[in-house]
């Protein structure tokens, strides 16, 4: 387990200009978010944001019902390309296509329900 002090990443003086002040502003510049950013999505403390515990929670269920109600295809090229890209999330070098169609048992419940 990796624990990441987040706090201090949010106030180092060598990455931030004023850092003890909420300045939102300092995120539009899109120079500033490179790989090496301390960038944490929901933030931490009295800046983190409210709606974190619902963001997680329905992104387990979105994913649940992606893969419950599709039948996934990988695009016409046939196999996955899982070569690393450059990022911090190890982003895929070339991004995965995939094709979805509804499966027989949503079309049925579809249609019956019509």
């Amino acid at each position: 387990m990796i624990l990441v002090n987040a706090w201090v990443i949010h106030r180092d003086p060598k990455l931030w200009e004023a850092p003890e002040e909420f300045r939102p502003e300092r995120f539009l510049d899109t120079a500033m978010v490179t790989v090496t950013a301390p960038l944490l999505p929901f933030g931490l403390g009295r800046r983190r944001c409210p709606g974190e515990g619902m963001a997680i929670r329905l992104m387990g269920l979105t994913l649940a019902a992606l893969l419950q109600c599709f039948d996934w295809d990988v695009d016409q090229c046939g196999a996955v390309d899982m070569t690393e890209g450059v990022g911090l999330s190890m982003p895929m070098a070339k991004p995965l296509a995939a094709i979805c169609r509804p499966r027989e048992f949503v079309k049925s419940v579809l249609s019956a329900s019509t």
